[in-house]
């Protein structure tokens, strides 16, 4: 559905201005969510990298003729 469009707004700037705000808008917001996931992912790294993902103290699981399932 298209947008509803009102013919008699005198308030509303021309076309032209408004497509300039938007523009710079979508510029800034684009910047903000490359900081965001820059950030993000910096905060993401460190925590891999030293968690290992099976703790060492756990048992080893066995199968059926006791072979190590790990």
């Amino acid at each position: 559905m298209a947008p509803a469009m009102r013919k008699n707004d005198q308030d509303a700037p021309p076309g032209g201005e408004r497509q300039d705000e938007l523009e710079t808008q979508l510029t800034q917001l684009r910047a903000e969510i490359t900081a965001l996931q820059a950030n993000n992912q910096a905060q993401r790294q460190p925590s891999i990298e030293s968690k290992a993902r099976v703790p060492s103290c756990l048992p080893k699981f066995k199968g059926k003729r006791d072979d190590d399932v790990r």
